[in-house]
């Protein structure tokens, strides 16, 4: 089936997968995929069916773009590589996003601003 998968990470288990999806996104401290609630971050990690994990690792190649309530960023990407560790998203092997605590929201490296959500979708065929 078609669609974003990835994986909750914690150390010395197995990691669980989780999708397909047709989105997810990430506001500072929470996790929804298709619209609904799926995980929240507390204490640098992400609570999901009763557990506590580390990381998202992300396991499909994947486009992102950022949202505020004016609109939204162009889409970057297709990355073949993207995770999501301690309130900071690697794509590729780089720093490409935080969440800034204090403004509670995303600031993009790449984009060079803040935005109040991270929307990852599958990579198009582009």
């Amino acid at each position: 089936m078609p669609g974003i998968r990835f994986e909750f990470h914690k150390p010395q288990t197995p990691p669980l997968e989780a999708g397909p999806y047709e989105a997810v996104e990430f506001s500072y401290d929470r996790m929804f995929a298709n619209g609904d609630f799926l995980a929240k971050e507390s204490d640098n990690r992400w609570e999901y069916q009763g557990e506590r994990y580390a990381s998202v690792q992300f396991t499909v190649p994947v486009d992102i773009c950022f949202m505020t309530k004016g609109g939204r960023s162009r889409v970057l990407g297709p990355y073949g590589d993207f995770k999501v560790v301690d309130g900071v998203a690697y794509a590729s092997g780089h720093v490409f996003a935080f969440v800034d605590q204090e403004r509670k929201d995303w600031y993009s490296y790449d984009l060079g601003r803040h935005f109040e959500r991270m929307l990852i979708a599958k990579a198009s065929d582009r």
